[in-house]
């Protein structure tokens, strides 16, 4: 029997809520679970390229805790599927130019993200 996938719906910009959800993500993954990221609201802001980091992302690295750019890289080698939502970048005024280019991140907003997912799979909203 497969495991449901796993949706994560990041709207909070809060360093921590998103730093844990990429931990939930990735975990998710590595358990073999088909995993889905939207980037939405503020949580979009982390996104860009020259996004500032807090002290506590070195804080974690220091302590052997992955840090935000080592989580996201995990996310990508596990098959996460990224997006970022469109409505959310226009809100934020961000330049799609801006966003961290190395990654491959789907545009569009949540009713495609929507379509994108299994009828069993579970969202959660951060």
């Amino acid at each position: 029997m497969s495991r449901p996938g796993l949706a994560l719906i990041i709207h909070d910009g809060s360093y921590d809520r998103v730093h844990y959800a990429l931990v939930m993500a990735s975990g998710a993954a590595a358990i073999n679970r088909d995993v889905s990221i939207l980037f939405a609201g503020a949580a979009t802001k982390l996104m860009t390229q020259d996004a500032p980091l807090p002290e506590t992302d070195k804080h974690y690295q220091d302590k052997g805790i992955a840090g935000f750019d080592e989580l996201l890289a995990a996310c990508t080698d596990l098959g996460v599927t990224l997006h970022v939502c469109e409505t959310a970048l226009v809100a934020h005024d961000i330049d799609p130019a801006s966003l961290r280019q190395y990654l491959p991140l789907k545009g569009g907003g949540y009713v495609g993200f929507l379509a994108s997912l299994d009828d069993t799979t579970q969202q959660i909203f951060i």
